[in-house]
């Protein structure tokens, strides 16, 4: 079972959190790689069995400025049954009625091309340095499990 991370980052957070989850992905034995979003050949994705979204959250609820058209170039392949997981960051203190929607940005594409959600999105609404061992950590393990038993 093979994960691609596709992750967006402008201050570090993002990158922090997708680091963590791939770092424990490999811990647990599941081949993952690691990709920036905007470096990310769309045609790339269909390698791999497991495909994770990752961005921070913006303005009123949108993704970093890469997603959209990365999103919307993945919509001319057949997605469907495609395994997708989806983590979205974001800050309360900047628009909270749309802390870290970006998880549900990727959670309503995942649905529009007919994929699957393996597990719960992983949403991180504070510093992402006080969850990484817990919260973050924890998400990973079971991500991992379900791609070893796929």
């Amino acid at each position: 079972m093979s994960v691609i991370i596709v992750y967006g980052s402008v201050g570090g957070n993002t990158e922090l959190v997708a680091k963590k989850v791939h770092q424990t992905l490999i811990a647990s034995g599941v081949e993952a790689v690691l990709s920036r979003v905007e470096t990310t050949n769309p045609e790339e994705i269909l390698k791999h069995d497991i495909i994770i979204l990752a961005s921070p959250t913006y303005y009123h609820g949108e993704t970093e400025a890469n997603f959209p058209p990365f999103l919307h170039s993945l919509k001319q392949f057949d997605l469907t049954g495609k395994k997708f997981l989806a983590i979205g960051l974001g800050d309360k203190k900047y628009y909270p009625e749309y802390l870290c929607d970006a998880a549900e940005v990727f959670e309503n594409f995942v649905e529009e091309v007919g994929g699957q959600l393996l597990i719960p999105s992983l949403r991180v609404g504070t510093n992402p340095v006080q969850v990484l061992t817990t919260t973050v950590e924890n998400w990973a393990k079971r991500v991992a499990i379900k791609a070893l038993a796929n």
